[in-house]
């Protein structure tokens, strides 16, 4: 499937998406080879598993490249609302580096924040779960999933700010339909008496040497209804090992400051706002978001015992 043809964030990716019911439309091309020129603004990197993912910001005039280097290597370059897209055959799609970093590079710069976690819907509820990978993100997600949640977004979430009788609302888009899951999660969204091994052999992995799979969900709502969710919490996973009591968790309120800090740690291009210019204009968007909404650590013990006590917990 084309994931382009469908809304990504509330934005439109054209010519493939012919949704109206967005926020934005981008336009998207691909064909011609971007060259890089001078010198990098910003370079970083993340290990997870088995690969790395280096990440370079080049800046010309208006233009910004993102140059990526992991299981799969090409470009994006962003000038106004054109997206070139130039990348080499084999290894990961486009579609997979596009719809977290080159997408929230161009939120980002339109004063749309993009943190890294997912978003979860049920009746009047949107949390958000935020958490450095291999924390558990994924895995509560879908055990969410099976207690009636629907997963809007998977890895990223972009919030948008509006105001609403004097009050600073923030909404979510979906994502596209599918989800990153290691093997031993899978089977809380499956939810079938197939063996885990026979059901991770039937789904893709993120990458070669990444045992992350690709699983599509159930899109029926997502093709229904592109609308925005209104955000009514943000839970931040701190999981622990070693704990007395296996099924003992906590939930600690996060104070103005701190709460400001800990989701500055959890957004998806790290530290590429302060050569964007971006720094203090993010830092009082963050400050913002801490005094209006309900920001709380969930810290948990290891184990399926610590990961039911919570999905209980946030499923009544």
């Amino acid at each position: 499937m084309n994931w382009f043809s469908l809304p990504l964030h509330g934005v439109a990716c054209q010519p493939w998406c012919e949704h109206t019911q967005v926020e934005h439309a981008i336009q998207l091309v691909e064909g011609k080879p971007i060259v890089l020129s001078g010198e990098p603004i910003w370079q970083g990197q993340q290990h997870n598993d088995n690969s790395t993912t280096q990440v370079a910001l080049y800046k010309n005039n208006s233009a910004y490249t993102l140059n990526i280097n992991c299981q799969g290597k090409g470009r994006f370059t962003l000038q106004g609302n054109t997206f070139a897209i130039d990348w080499q055959p084999g290894g990961t799609p486009a579609s997979h580096y596009f719809q977290s970093m080159g997408l929230a590079l161009w939120l980002e710069l339109n004063g749309v924040m993009c943190l890294h976690g997912n978003a979860l819907s049920k009746g009047e509820r949107t949390i958000i779960v935020l958490a450095p990978s291999g924390t558990g993100k994924s895995t509560l997600s879908g055990a969410l999933m099976q207690q009636g949640f629907t997963l809007l977004t998977d890895d990223m979430v972009a919030l948008y700010e509006e105001n609403r009788a004097g009050q600073t609302e923030y909404g979510v888009y979906p994502s596209w339909p599918i989800m990153r899951l290691w093997p031993n999660s899978i089977e809380h969204v499956l939810n079938a008496n197939e063996s885990t091994t026979h059901k991770n052999e039937a789904f893709k992995k993120v990458h070669d040497k990444f045992e992350k799979r690709i699983v599509p969900i159930n899109t029926k709502q997502q093709e229904q209804q592109h609308n925005k969710k209104k955000v009514t919490d943000i839970f931040l996973l701190k999981r622990v090992d070693n704990v007395s009591d296996p099924g003992h968790f906590t939930v600690t309120p996060l104070p103005g400051g701190e709460a400001v800090m800990a989701l500055m740690q959890n957004t998806i291009l790290g530290e590429v706002y302060r050569p964007l210019n971006l720094e203090q204009q993010r830092m009082l968007s963050l400050a913002k978001m801490a005094e209006g909404m309900k920001v709380n650590v969930i810290t948990y013990p290891s184990g399926t015992q610590g990961l039911q006590a919570v999905t209980n917990w946030l499923a009544n």
